[in-house]
């Protein structure tokens, strides 16, 4: 006769999932134990079954009527008609991920990829091997505190992705791949105290094809404490360590030849710098003394001071570079305020309303007393040759983690902050923050600009259910840095049946990174009880195409969500589609179960 139901589980806390009507398996309420399918199709890996099968080891019980246990065994066997078949296990702690939901614990992924030459993308691919891996372990171990030591908090860290070539995240994990396709391989062991850290840290590079550094770094830091009663807090960062640079053999080359073609000093310090992959040795140790005063009743003055030093041993083609640094920096402001207290707004339960408003300045002095332009520098803060980073400088000593790029400088920031609160059922709600500032670099080593971007940064939410946010920064004095970049976002929830999600991304005329324009949009829409559906779009103004596409329909039965999902992608020339079907756990699993990008 016909099959109506596939017993996997058969334990309490099972519940039936219907397959095209008429046809059903039961499963556990926890979605990650026993059996699930995830049928689909997608251009790049043809029709495609994946299949992961997951064990409840250790202390099994029932919490929050769901069922768990102490570790989590998962097997993947997954097959894709353009590509082959891929079998994996992960291994998780799930103790250690209710601490730190970010230790995901060990995953490895073995592929024989029949086609690893099948390029999504414009970009040339290099020779790919059938043979393909990923392995990662991302781990965090709370470790039993040594008998001569109670009051430190010891822990043993890991997080490690071996892969077999740069494409293998873009083709199996393309979420990850688009967050981190260069991902990093390091080993902690740390102690942590009430206002202190120390960690051993051991860096490697086992994927040689995108650039990293090397290292095995003893560091200790002590948090911003008071010294006694004296009204002056202390600051301190410290640390020893064997390092190097790792360039992969085709920047090697890269850098080579523009060494060769070029004649600019600068460029060719770069350069050389970036060729430099031999072993050294750096010593750094970093203090700050700051405190906080009010002068006249109503100015907030934080002066602040510190000096530092570095020292590089047995760099090659340069010996050794000693580095001292003095350190002077001031923060001040003024705080007003008005209070309302007449404002009310009885259908969003506002209850008076507080304004305040605060200039302020900082002023930021470095002298250093000499730096060899031939040290590599690992790490460094700089909008210059390479950097595309797009953040406000530091102005603060210890906030400045780019040891390898102190310089002297000197910076004044003026800015003002404004802040609307109000009160709803007794308890203080922010409805607008807005910071505004912009810099003046007297002299700045990391940039070539007088005058900063003018940034502004503002979140307006009246209600939990809108927000608000606008992130821009504009060239505006003397072309400030030259570039221009907007992050516009809306979050909105409407009714119960509908939440949303618009943004706008803006990038223009940076050094390093492409022009770009991208309008995107989400919603989910709850249509009855049963079904809902989910939509997203990203839209490039630039080029005037929608880039990605996704629709998905979800069924609830009981707890659990059958969902179809529908996406279509273009690459910028290249074009990919795809179809798939997921089971999720309502309470416990993501409202978008089904995720291609």
């Amino acid at each position: 006769g016909r099959v109506t139901r596939l017993s996997v589980a058969g334990r309490e806390h099972d519940i039936a999932i219907p397959i095209i009507g008429w046809f059903s398996f039961s499963h556990s309420l926890n979605p990650r134990e026993g059996y699930l399918p995830h049928p689909g199709a997608k251009s790049i890996w043809g029709t495609y079954l994946l299949n992961q099968y997951g064990v409840l080891l250790g202390n099994r019980r029932v919490e929050n009527n769901i069922p768990t246990a102490d570790y989590l065994l998962t097997g993947h066997f997954d097959y894709r008609s353009r590509r082959g078949f891929a079998t994996g296990l992960d291994a998780e702690d799930l103790r250690m991920q209710k601490k730190f939901k970010d230790m995901t614990g060990l995953r490895t992924y073995l592929i024989l990829d029949s086609d690893p030459m099948i390029n999504p993308t414009e970009t040339p691919r290099t020779h790919t091997k059938h043979r393909r891996y990923s392995v990662k372990m991302t781990t965090l171990w709370e470790l039993p505190q040594p008998e001569c030591d109670t009051k430190g908090d010891w822990t043993l860290g890991t997080n490690i992705e071996l892969l077999s070539d740069q494409y293998v995240l873009r083709d199996y994990f393309e979420s990850e791949g688009r967050t981190n396709d260069k991902p990093d391989n390091t080993v902690r062991l740390s102690r942590r105290g009430a206002r202190s850290e120390t960690m051993l840290l051991s860096r490697f590079s086992p994927n040689n094809f995108y650039a990293s550094d090397e290292r095995y770094e003893l560091s200790y830091y002590r948090a911003r404490t008071a010294l006694g009663k004296l009204g002056i807090n202390y600051e301190t960062r410290n640390s020893i360590g064997a390092m190097k640079q790792h360039i992969p053999a085709h920047e090697m080359f890269m850098y080579r030849e523009a060494l060769h073609n070029t004649k600019d000093p600068d460029l060719r310090d770069y350069y050389s710098r970036m060729l430099n992959t031999s072993a050294f040795m750096r010593v750094n140790s970093t203090h700050e003394f700051t405190a906080s005063y009010k002068a006249f009743n109503f100015l907030d003055v934080t002066p602040k001071a510190g000096v530092g030093y570095s020292g590089y041993y047995g760099v090659d083609g340069v010996g050794s570079d000693n580095r001292f640094l003095g350190y002077l920096g001031v923060d001040a402001g003024i705080k007003m305020h008005r209070h309302f207290s007449n404002f009310r707004i009885e259908s969003l339960g506002y209850e008076g309303l507080t304004h305040v408003i605060r200039p302020y300045v900082s002023f930021s002095h470095c002298n250093i007393s000499s730096s060899n332009p031939l040290v590599p520098k690992i790490d460094t803060w700089s909008s210059l040759y390479g950097n595309s980073t797009t953040s406000p400088f530091n102005l603060d000593l210890m906030g400045f983690s780019g040891i390898d790029g102190w310089g002297t400088w000197t910076i004044w920031r003026f800015g003002m902050q404004n802040t609307l609160t109000t009160t709803v059922d007794g308890e203080p709600r922010t409805l607008l923050y807005w910071d505004i500032f912009i810099d003046y670099n007297e002299e700045n080593p990391n940039t070539n600009s007088k005058y900063s971007n003018l940034y502004s940064r503002v979140v307006f939410q009246p209600t939990r259910r809108l927000k608000l946010g606008l992130e821009t920064q504009t060239p505006t004095i003397k072309n400030g840095d030259g570039y221009s970049q907007y992050n516009t976002f809306l979050q909105f929830q409407p009714t119960a049946y509908l939440e949303g999600r618009l943004g706008h991304r803006v990038i223009d005329n940076h050094p390093i990174q492409e022009d770009a324009s991208q309008v995107y949009a989400e919603a989910n829409i709850r249509i009855n009880d049963k079904y809902s559906t989910a939509f997203r779009w990203h839209w490039d103004v630039e080029d005037g195409h929608l880039p990605i596409q996704q629709y998905s329909v979800f069924r609830k039965t009981g707890a659990w969500y059958t969902g179809a999902t529908l996406f279509l992608r273009n690459n910028g020339g290249k074009k990919e589609t795809g179809f798939g079907i997921s089971f999720t756990l309502g309470e416990t699993g993501s409202s978008l179960p089904i995720d291609f990008f």
